[in-house]
C-alpha cells in the first residue's frame, strides 16, 4: 500500500508499524503533516533490508547518531556548527567550508585551526605527547614572544618579544638546568644559593656574604682583562701582557690583613719577604734572612758577607757636599741628632751630631777628663766564637771610668766566664771625640804652662 501521509499518531498507536523508504518509493518532506516523533528505543535506520548501517534514536536519557558501516561524512556548503543548550545558542564547534575548526568552551573559542597550524586561546592541559615536526614552533604571547622549537640539530627556547625572559619555580622546590638527566649544569635554591657546576661538580656558588669558588678563576682570553673592586673601581687586579698588577687605584690606602703570616714568594717557593702578626719582618736573598725587624729595632746579616759591596750598601745616586746618607732623631718631636754623613771637604764619610744652640739647655764647660783617660786600660784580645782579634778597653774595667760609655742589662753583673742565656753582651762606645779634644786641650794648657816656666827660668 502507497500512503501518501505518514503521521505520527499512526506510528505512535501502531497502525505503522515499520516505514520502509525505497529509492522508488521516497518519503517527500511535504508528505509529512507534522514532525515525526518515536518512542524511546526506536530508531531510524539507514542501510539496505534494515541492516542498520546508520541509526538515529534516543534510548531515555542519551541521543545516539551511530554508524555502523563504513565511513560517516557530513558536508557543507559553508560552515558547520555544533550548538549546545536546547534554543542553539551555544557553540561547541564550528568546521568552515576551506577554513578552520574550531572549538568552544562555554561559547568561548579555545582552539582553532588556521593555515599555518593551530591556535590556543588561553592553557593547554596535556596528558600525553606533543609531538611536532623540525622546524615546527610553538609560539606563545600576542606578538608570538616566545619560540620553543627543533631545528633538527639542536632545540631553542628563544626569547624575541617585548620584557624580560623569566623562569619561576613553585616557592618550594629548586629549579635545575642539567645537560642530561643526571648532570647538574645550574641549580636555583629557594631562597637560598645559585650554584654553577662543570661536569656535574660545583665551582660556584652565592652565599648571604657574596660568593664561593670551588676551585680556579680564570681570565685568560686576553691581557689586561681587571677585577675592579670598589664603588669607583678603587683596586684592579691585572695583567697587562709583560707584567702583573695589583694596583690601589682609588681612595684611601692600600691595606694588607692576615691572622698569620703574609708571604712573597718567587717562582721556586723562595721566600722573598715574610710578615708575621704582631712580630717580625723579614727580607730574605736566595732564601735567607738579611734584614730583620725586632723589638727594638732591625738586624741586618748576612753569613757569608765577605766582599764588595759589604753588609750593608747606601748608594745616593747623586753626590754633594755635607750629604747625609744616615741620620739619626729622637723624641716625639724627632729631634735631629746627627748621622753619617759626607765631609763637606774631603768628601769622606763622617759622623756629624746635632749641635744647635737651640736644642740644648743647662750648657756648662765640660770637665776635665785627661786623668780619666789616662786610667783606660787597652788590651788586645781574641774572640771565643766566630774567631778574630780586636783591641780596646774591657767593659767591666771601663764602667767605673766612663759609666755612659757602657751598656749592660740591669740584671746582668757582668761576673763569670761565659755570657748566660738570653742576656745581651756589654757593649762600650767608641765614641770619644769630645773626651780627646778636650784632653787634648789640657795637654795643650799643661804645655802652655810648661812653656812659660821654661821662658822664665831661660830669663833668669
Amino acid at each position: 500500500m502507497a500512503l501518501t501521509t505518514v503521521n505520527t499518531e499512526g506510528i505512535k498507536d501502531g497502525t505503522i508499524k515499520n516505514i520502509d523508504v525505497k529509492s522508488d518509493a521516497a518519503i517527500e518532506a511535504s508528505k509529512l503533516d507534522s514532525p515525526l516523533q518515536f518512542a524511546d528505543d526506536h530508531k531510524i535506520s539507514f542501510g539496505t533490508d534494515g541492516t542498520g548501517d546508520l541509526e538515529i534514536y534516543h534510548d531515555g536519557s542519551h541521543s545516539y547518531i551511530k554508524n555502523t558501516t563504513g565511513n560517516f561524512h557530513i558536508g557543507t556548503d559553508g560552515f558547520l556548527a555544533i550548538y549546545g543548550g536546547q534554543d542553539l545558542g551555544e557553540t561547541s564547534a564550528k568546521f568552515t567550508n576551506d577554513g578552520s575548526v574550531e572549538l568552544y568552551h562555554n561559547n568561548s573559542k579555545k582552539f582553532e585551526t588556521n593555515s599555518e597550524g593551530v591556535q590556543i586561546h588561553g592553557k593547554t592541559y596535556c596528558e600525553g605527547n606533543v609531538d611536532m615536526p623540525d622546524n615546527a614552533k610553538l609560539l606563545i604571547g600576542d606578538s608570538d614572544d616566545i619560540e620553543i622549537y627543533h631545528d633538527a640539530y639542536h632545540s631553542y627556547i628563544d626569547h624575541t618579544g617585548a620584557g624580560h625572559f623569566y623562569i619561576y619555580g613553585n616557592g618550594v622546590n629548586n629549579v635545575y638546568l642539567r645537560a642530561n638527566s643526571s648532570e647538574d649544569s645550574i641549580v636555583a635554591e629557594t631562597n637560598g644559593s645559585v650554584k654553577l657546576y662543570y661536569d656535574g661538580t660545583k665551582k660556584l656558588n652565592t652565599n648571604t656574604g657574596g660568593v664561593a669558588i670551588d676551585g680556579n678563576l680564570y681570565m685568560t682570553d686576553v691581557d689586561n682583562r681587571q677585577i675592579k673592586l670598589g664603588v669607583s673601581d678603587d683596586l684592579k687586579i691585572y695583567h697587562d701582557g709583560s707584567n702583573s698588577y695589583v694596583e690601589d687605584a682609588g681612595t684611601g690606602s692600600l691595606y694588607l690583613k692576615t691572622n698569620s703570616h703574609i708571604y712573597m714568594i718567587d717562582s721556586s717557593d723562595h721566600t722573598l719577604l715574610e710578615a708575621v702578626e704582631n712580630g717580625k719582618i723579614a727580607l730574605r736573598y736566595a732564601n735567607t734572612e738579611v734584614f730583620t725587624t725586632t723589638s727594638s729595632g732591625v738586624t741586618i746579616k748576612d753569613p757569608d758577607c765577605t766582599g764588595s759591596p759589604g753588609l750593608l750598601h747606601i748608594d745616593a745616586g747623586t753626590g754633594a757636599s755635607d750629604q747625609e746618607y744616615i741620620t739619626f732623631e729622637y723624641g716625639s718631636s724627632n729631634t735631629d741628632s746627627g748621622g753619617i754623613r759626607r765631609d763637606g771637604t774631603s768628601q769622606t764619610p763622617e759622623f756629624f751630631a746635632g749641635s744647635d744652640k737651640r736644642i740644648k739647655k743647662d750648657i756648662v764647660d765640660m770637665p776635665a777628663v785627661l786623668s780619666k783617660l789616662n786610667q783606660i786600660q787597652l788590651k788586645s784580645f781574641n774572640y771565643k766564637e766566630g774567631g778574630g782579634s780586636g783591641r780596646g778597653p774591657i767593659a767591666q774595667d771601663l764602667i767605673s771610668i766612663f759609666p755612659n760609655k757602657v751598656k749592660r742589662e740591669d740584671s746582668d753583673d757582668g761576673t763569670g766566664d761565659t755570657v748566660p742565656n738570653d742576656v745581651v753582651p756589654w757593649t762600650v762606645g767608641t765614641g770619644f771625640t769630645w773626651e780627646l779634644i778636650k784632653a787634648v786641650q789640657e795637654l795643650s794648657a799643661e804645655i802652655n804652662t810648661l812653656k812659660t816656666k821654661i821662658t822664665a827660668l831661660e830669663a833668669n
